[in-house]
């Protein structure tokens, strides 16, 4: 993309070379149709686009890196989103000393982070759940000079994981899941994006660590996931077998596996 040469003479007789770029990098953009945009300086400029379908992608949003070189504007990097967050994160998406770009997950907060000078990812997409500098009161990169990660793991989604039934006793409906969740594993990542320590720490928050996993121990992080997922499904597994083998034995084969029989059968006896 260019931008007509009468514009680039205009610029030259009274800005210097940062200042052109600066300008030229915007009055690019300014030709371009974006949902949102980033300037991260004089050079590199993120925007954010309507797929419309016109990739092989389904995802609504299209991410793109663009760099000015030699006055050309050229695509550096892309990434593809099911969903944006347009609120307040924006502000502070960009942090200018690091120059790092803190990817959002599209539902309000960051799960990667992307150097935009090396023009790549540093802590790529979908590792973490949620990749934060700030968490309660304390700014951990001010602090630390880290970040804080997490993620949770659960059993694999099946069709038949949920089921509903009214109960006979109480005419209310019932909505139940077999689906297992083990929690929430937090790490602390340092700049270049590795985990210190190799450690992560399982607890309901941050506040309340209640066991530590040596990751050392592991192949890796995806060993590690892997092995508490299997352990979800089979648990999961475990939970169906019981589940049918209650509603089998106590109510005649109907959904509830709770004594709804026996309740109904005493509240019917005579005083």
């Amino acid at each position: 993309m260019l931008l007509p040469k009468r514009v680039v003479r205009r610029m030259k007789t009274h800005m210097t070379e940062d200042e052109i770029d600066a300008r030229l990098l915007r009055g690019y953009i300014e030709m371009m149709k974006t949902e949102d945009r980033y300037f991260l300086d004089g050079q590199n400029v993120i925007v954010v686009i309507n797929n419309d379908g016109k990739t092989e992608h389904n995802e609504s949003y299209i991410v793109i890196h663009e760099r000015l070189v030699d006055k050309r504007l050229i695509e550096i990097n892309r990434w593809y989103m099911n969903g944006y967050y347009f609120g307040a994160i924006h502000n502070i998406t960009v942090i200018k000393d690091l120059n790092l770009f803190q990817v959002q997950n599209g539902s309000g907060n960051f799960n990667a982070l992307y150097d935009y000078k090396q023009g790549k990812f540093f802590v790529p997409r979908k590792k973490w759940g949620v990749v934060s500098y700030k968490l309660g009161n304390v700014n951990y990169l001010t602090e630390y000079n880290g970040f804080i990660a997490v993620f949770g793991i659960s059993s694999d989604y099946e069709h038949d994981d949920c089921y509903s039934y009214i109960n006979p006793v109480t005419n209310k409906k019932i909505v139940e899941s077999f689906s297992v969740n083990d929690g929430d594993y937090y790490a602390i990542l340092n700049l270049d994006g590795s985990i210190r320590g190799n450690k992560l720490f399982k607890g309901s928050s941050f506040s309340k660590i209640e066991k530590i996993i040596d990751l050392d121990e592991y192949e890796s992080l995806e060993a590690f996931k892997s092995e508490r997922k299997q352990l979800c499904n089979e648990e999961k597994k475990k939970r169906k077998q019981q589940y049918y083998q209650l509603i089998g034995s106590r109510n005649n084969g109907s959904l509830s596996p709770y004594y709804d029989e026996e309740v109904l059968k005493t509240l019917q006896l005579k005083k």
